[in-house]
């Protein structure tokens, strides 16, 4: 995260870390690591798809904003 940080000169970077059953979401802000405290379970794929949905949205708006 923190490489893509630096190298795409991003102030935002949003990441996903699952073992295909419990899904975490992760915001890096300059060096500032903000983990959502909420497990997502695969067995409720539509908060996942959500949470996703929100990133995309950012992305597509535009992160350096």
């Amino acid at each position: 995260m923190y490489a893509t940080l630096k190298k795409f000169k991003q102030k935002k970077v949003y990441s996903i870390i699952t073992d295909g059953e419990i899904w975490k979401f992760l915001l890096l802000e300059n060096s500032s690591l903000t983990v959502d405290k909420k497990a997502y379970y695969i067995s409720n794929v539509l908060d996942i798809v959500d949470r996703v949905g929100y990133i995309a949205e950012k992305f597509k708006n535009g992160v350096k904003k």
